[in-house]
């Protein structure tokens, strides 16, 4: 019996030799543009322009193309973002009327768009291109933008082509590789500009910014800091800014970190670049991710060293005149009091504030709220207060000595002054009560300038309000940046202001300072005006 090789025909055995050694070419040829295709995306850089370049030579090479391109549109004009072997006398800029990668753009379709026979097409007279570089074969696919066609990719040819199926298929998958490097250059811009938004704020208050990862690498710092410590991005924390090989004591990254604080504030001393001795209040906070998470801590640096030359200088003094403060004197006598004012002059002969002298002098506390003829005094031109009764609502709870202010719309800052009036001047308010304010539904007017006249007038109502917590509820980033900053200025009076995404870390944030009294997460609803509501 014959074997199957002797039954086989020699005509027959050829084919299958043929047949195999055409199969491992393509596997062969398969494996090598796959690795060029990985190559290519392996070199691309930071710069979204950069890598379309990138992979628009790559498709004119693949090809063996005669020029490849990727064309933009942009307000009615053919813009070449990408190029390869463009012919002398090629105009990067065009009208897009006529021109076929603009009818790609129109169609808009995920596909790819082919034209053979160039010189015999409707395109010989409506794309100029076309005749003046000879051109025979035109292969284009969109690239896309939000869900919108913006621009297109093609090769061109100066003689026939006709694209496989594994062609089209890598030709769409670099015309999407395009489109994500679109979206890249989108999003780029964006931070770029919020970047420069939030550079412009902090450089004109002398803050400085530093973003610190969970390994306590320096991710990125603003001008202020560059200018007192260098460039030290990259770098860990402790050994750019204090030149430790351990992490500092009473670390606010750490403490968010590790304790999931909201926020941290602690002092510094260090060594700027120049080698001088220097004093640094930081305020850290969370960098959270959509899950609560945290991916980084933001630190806001404020320079504090001549406040702590005279601090230490005020020290002295004061422990001396603690010194002589001994003893506590009961009230006796007759007390010289101002007919006018109502302060009482006490034996050095100083003037001091009623409700001071008596509770220096007994056991007394006093609880502050203003009486109607005083805010009409003090507020009278604040107390009119009706444009705001659709966007300002409040509910005063004295149980619970809490304050719930809810906003919606434009605010500006004497709106913010005409609320804070109506607030004081309700028979149910006390001093040293917290709020959380819910700006959520509010845009705000506010610039440097104005956030300074806000802080005048948070100092100027010191004693009237007390010391108190106050949580902002915010979902703008600017409108988070520009709270943070208010709070910094605030925390030199009796007010912790303090921003928030979510209302329940705001409820947990006041609620760190109550021992026996805590406050649930209810938010309050806006009710009709009435003409009887406080």
């Amino acid at each position: 019996m014959k074997s199957i090789d002797e039954r086989l025909s020699p005509k027959f055995l050829k084919i299958l030799s043929n047949r195999g050694q055409k199969m491992t070419t393509q596997a062969i040829d398969t494996n090598s543009r796959l690795s060029r295709i990985t190559a290519c995306f392996l070199a691309f850089g930071s710069d979204p322009l950069y890598n379309i370049n990138k992979i628009t030579a790559f498709c004119g090479k693949e090809f063996g193309a005669t020029c490849a391109l990727y064309n933009r549109l942009n307000d009615g004009m053919l813009c070449s973002w990408g190029g390869w072997n463009p012919p002398p006398g090629y105009k990067a800029v065009d009208w897009a009327e006529g021109h076929i990668c603009y009818d790609v753009i129109r169609q808009g379709k995920h596909d790819v768009y082919l034209v053979t026979n160039l010189q015999q097409s409707p395109y010989a007279e409506s794309d100029a291109n076309v005749r003046l570089y000879n051109l025979q074969t035109y292969m284009g696919t969109p690239a896309f933008l939000d869900g919108g066609c913006v621009g297109s990719l093609c090769v061109v040819f100066q003689r026939d082509f006709t694209p496989n199926q594994a062609d089209k298929d890598l030709f769409l998958l670099l015309a999407q590789a395009i489109s994500i490097e679109e979206n890249r250059k989108q999003t780029c811009a964006l931070l770029s500009r919020e970047k420069e938004k939030l550079e412009k704020l902090t450089a004109a208050i002398g803050a400085g910014l530093v973003v610190i990862s969970p390994d306590y690498h320096v991710l990125w710092t603003n001008k202020v800091i560059q200018d007192i410590f260098g460039q030290t991005e990259g770098k860990i924390c402790h050994t750019a800014f204090n030149q430790r090989s351990d992490i500092c004591p009473d670390c606010g990254a750490k403490n968010v970190f590790e304790n999931n604080m909201e926020k941290s504030v602690n002092e510094q001393t260090g060594r700027d670049i120049n080698g001088r001795q220097i004093w640094s209040k930081i305020v850290a906070t969370p960098l959270r991710n959509d899950n609560g998470g945290i991916d980084a801590v933001l630190e806001v640096v404020m320079p504090i060293t001549e406040n702590k030359i005279l601090e230490e200088a005020n020290l002295r003094l004061i422990t001396d005149l603690e010194n002589v403060l001994t003893e506590v004197r009961k009230l006796s006598g007759m007390l010289p009091i101002c007919s006018s004012c109502k302060k009482i002059r006490d034996d050095a002969g100083y003037w001091n504030q009623i409700e001071e002298y008596i509770k220096d002098h007994s056991e007394v506390q006093f609880s502050h709220s203003i009486c109607p003829q005083c805010a009409q005094q003090l507020y009278s031109e604040f107390l009119d207060t009706k444009e705001l009764d659709d966007r300002l609502f409040f509910n005063i709870d004295q149980e619970k000595n809490l304050i719930q202010v809810l906003c919606n719309g434009h605010f500006s800052v004497e709106d913010i002054k005409k609320g804070a009036a109506k607030l004081y001047g309700d028979p149910r308010f006390r001093k040293g009560m917290d709020s959380i304010v819910d700006l959520s539904k509010t845009t705000l007017e506010l610039d440097f300038d104005r956030i300074n006249d806000l802080t005048s007038f948070i100092k100027a109502n010191e004693k009237t309000r007390g010391q108190c917590r106050v949580a902002v509820i915010v979902t703008s980033d600017v409108i988070y940046a520009v709270i943070r900053m208010l709070g910094l200025f605030a925390e030199a009076t009796t007010m912790n202001i303090s921003p928030f995404k979510r209302y329940s870390e705001a409820v947990a944030w006041i609620n760190q300072t109550r021992e026996n009294n805590w406050i649930s997460a209810d938010r309050i609803h806006p009710v009709a005006p009435h003409s009887d509501r406080p």
